[in-house]
């Protein structure tokens, strides 16, 4: 006879020296699992203090059960659970079984029988997800649909709307007709880092553009590696009011905020198998700048043969962001960008950073490439806020960064959120940043950024035209992502690729390709191995 499941009992925390990633689980004893109906496959809810404001918490979290790790009367708290809810051993933890929404179970079984659902299906879900109460395995069944059948519309759209409803939501002035810009790239290009330029040229014109951002998971650098190579990025909901309401703008990471959280679940149970539904993207990238508050939203989708996407898929993915962006009341303009080859030379956080600060400077170095398409960028929000179309509109981001205010604008967000918290310890004598720039903000220059301690120069060791010399072609994008990340990116800032030529160019046996850098020598070697053995241009 199956154990019903039943309510609420106490148990003493025993803390458990075990990381389990993104997931929170506690691990109960099979006894008292029984004794309450509580199986591997369930959630529960666990009742504690909040240390800080002695408040009663609750949270849903995953249910593990063991014979040996914890007795009865004990709860283990994995060390992921304690370290989000300071919950220590010995404290007495309240547990009850989380009950699944009833709506939500038949919805996702009607669901993968191909039907329509209604909106207050799609909600139930969402708010489950958000609440983590819906089980791994019932949210995989879910994802999997989007996988067997076409998107209904209605059905994206309800999910955004919600996915952003049961999360953190901020407010910036929208709802009085005040412009909140953004701009969002999907990815698949390496050496892409416009972000760190575009929004203090967009803040220095008056415009609000409060940006978050993720960091990489496949990607040898996402902005969130480039931008925390000089400044804090892990800013609470208040922190990047207070930014934003000094300078116009922000440069934080996302994971400091509850933005949309169903959406990062459902994202999450992708990525194990390297499939994303590209509607479920749309729906994740949306939700987030709805509830952030923007208005006028800017979407970049590299197109290109080794990039993430190409143009049949880009097309389905404008169509997405175009739909809900009309449908949310949020105006958008979404661009197709070339991605035949990396925007930068640069590859890697510390070497993208540099590139950035190297236009924002005006300096003798810059990558011209980098900077066309950042105004090119730029333009576009400057015209979807109205200020200027065209090439007056280019002209007037290209005169932000010549009359140095887009360079002031960026120092001046850099101070405001490095004042914040944990921030003000890692920036004290530059502790945190000395490891990436000699110098301190007030002084920022290309020259000062410090790179991986052991590097190799790539040269030219044969020809393949009558004159002894070699074109540059095409380049494959994911190989050279994937030796960056050989090389230790993302999670080495200082480590990456700094190629010396674009495609187009002619070059002689003995001439410099690339400079790879990387902390270990191991890394390096294997790295070198691997450009011997593939062809990255072709």
């Amino acid at each position: 006879m199956k154990q019903q499941k039943q309510g609420y009992f106490h148990a003493k925390a025993q803390k458990i020296d075990i990381t389990l990633g993104d997931d929170c689980a506690v691990v109960i004893h099979e006894k008292e699992a029984a004794k309450h109906g509580i199986t591997t496959l369930d959630k529960v809810t666990i009742f504690f203090k909040d240390k800080k404001t002695g408040d009663q918490k609750q949270a849903s979290v995953n249910a593990d059960l063991t014979n040996e790790l914890v007795r009865p009367g004990y709860i283990g708290i994995m060390k992921d659970t304690h370290e989000k809810y300071q919950i220590n051993h010995g404290d007495v933890i309240g547990i009850q079984y989380t009950k699944t929404s009833e709506i939500s179970v038949l919805a996702i079984k009607k669901k993968l029988l191909g039907k329509k659902l209604t909106e207050e299906e799609v909600e139930a879900i969402i708010k489950d997800i958000s609440d983590n109460k819906l089980s791994k395995t019932m949210l995989a069944y879910y994802v999997a649909t989007s996988f067997l059948q076409e998107e209904d519309e209605d059905e994206l759209f309800w999910s955004t709307k919600y996915s952003a409803k049961y999360g953190e939501q901020l407010n910036f002035g929208a709802e009085k007709g005040e412009i909140i810009a953004d701009k969002h790239c999907i990815g698949g290009v390496p050496g892409n880092e416009t972000t760190m330029i575009l929004i203090p040229i967009i803040a220095s014109l008056g415009i609000k553009i409060p940006k978050t951002f993720s960091k990489a998971i496949t990607s040898p650098a996402a902005t969130g590696e480039c931008v925390e190579v000089l400044m804090g990025i892990q800013n609470n909901k208040q922190e990047i009011y207070e930014t934003v309401e000094k300078t116009g703008g922000c440069l934080s990471w996302g994971g400091g905020l509850a933005l949309a959280p169903a959406n990062n679940a459902i994202m999450e149970v992708t990525y194990p198998i390297a499939m994303e539904p590209y509607s479920k993207m749309v729906s994740s990238i949306t939700a987030k700048k709805y509830a952030m508050g923007v208005s006028h939203c800017l979407i970049d989708i590299p197109v290109g043969d080794t990039a993430k996407v190409d143009q049949e898929d880009a097309d389905k993915i404008a169509y997405y962001f175009n739909m809900l962006a009309k449908k949310l009341g949020m105006k958008m303009k979404v661009v197709f960008t070339n991605a035949d080859q990396p925007i930068g030379q640069g590859i890697g956080a510390v070497l993208q950073a540099k590139e950035a600060i190297a236009i924002l400077q005006n300096h003798p170095s810059k990558s011209e490439s980098l900077e066309v398409k950042t105004i090119q960028l730029a333009s576009e929000i400057i015209a979807l806020a109205g200020l200027a179309e065209g090439e007056q509109a280019k002209n007037l981001a290209r005169e932000q960064l010549k009359n140095g205010k887009a360079r002031a604008k960026f120092l001046e967000i850099a101070r405001v959120q490095n004042s914040f918290g944990e921030n003000t310890e890692n920036t004290k004598n530059n502790k945190k940043y000395s490891q990436y720039y000699s110098g301190t903000l007030e002084d920022l220059t290309p020259e000062k950024f410090i790179l991986a301690k052991h590097s190799k120069d790539i040269i030219i060791t044969s020809s393949e035209q009558e004159d002894g010399t070699m074109t540059l072609k095409n380049i494959d994008m994911k190989k050279l992502g994937s030796i960056a990340r050989t090389l230790g990116c993302p999670l080495d800032y200082q480590a990456g690729i700094y190629l010396h030529h674009r495609l187009g160019a002619k070059l002689k046996k003995g001439a410099v390709l690339m400079t790879l850098y990387s902390n270990d020598e191991f890394k390096l070697e294997q790295a070198v191995q691997r450009l011997e053995s593939e062809n990255i241009y072709n």
